[in-house]
């Protein structure tokens, strides 16, 4: 057989994703119908999945632009080759101009 295989960790984890995303594929589609997503904006995106996720639902890549913004390089890295089509900007965002201290939070699913 051809396609993709995935481990079971690869299907929970996507399912984990959906669950919780599909709030916001709901609320898009219930103020703008079926008018496609122009930009998905994920910040902490950790590993891409999200925003890949939320493209792919709420547009297509060619006509949806999905951007992942990471501050940890390693993570920047890992988003850039899972997801080469989406836009990764490796920065933090703060709702103020300077330096901070920054906390890394890790899911426990992922």
């Amino acid at each position: 057989r051809g396609g993709c295989r995935r481990t079971w960790g690869q299907v929970r984890s996507s399912m984990l994703e959906n669950r919780w995303l599909e709030n916001v594929v709901l609320m898009h589609r219930e103020l703008f119908g079926e008018t496609p997503a122009r930009v998905v904006l994920d910040v902490g995106t950790r590993d891409g999945d999200d925003a890949d996720f939320l493209v792919r639902r709420l547009g297509e890549y060619g006509t949806t632009r999905g951007v992942a913004i990471e501050a940890r390089h390693e993570a920047a890295l890992d988003t850039r080759r899972r997801h080469p089509r989406l836009e990764v900007i490796e920065t933090a965002v703060s709702n103020y101009v300077g330096r901070a201290d920054f906390l890394e939070i890790t899911a426990a699913h992922k």
